[in-house]
């Protein structure tokens, strides 16, 4: 047998109840398992840092675009708004 293998046998059988889940993976399930929301009521709230990366990376994605395009004001504008929008649709997360 592989040592992983002996070791989760070895918990199997110090186990009585199956069904039961130590405290602490419980514990752990919980803190991971948070579910985000959106709603107009997170915008003041803490943005999760996830989302935030995300959104500042399509702001700075969208200004890079209408910097390369700045001849065309309509690509400008669609790449800036797009970038707005995104930007404040992450900040509704919380």
């Amino acid at each position: 047998m592989h040592g992983l293998a002996k070791n989760c046998a070895g918990i199997r059988s110090t186990r009585t109840n199956t069904n039961q889940v130590s405290p602490m993976l419980d514990k752990v399930k919980k803190n991971n398992m948070q579910k985000t929301k959106f709603g107009v009521s997170g915008f003041y709230k803490p943005t999760p840092a996830k989302f935030r990366k995300v959104g500042d990376g399509l702001l700075v994605a969208s200004t890079l675009v209408s910097a390369q395009y700045s001849e065309n004001p309509k690509v400008m504008f669609i790449s800036q708004l797009v970038g707005l929008i995104a930007k404040l649709i992450t900040n509704l997360a919380h």
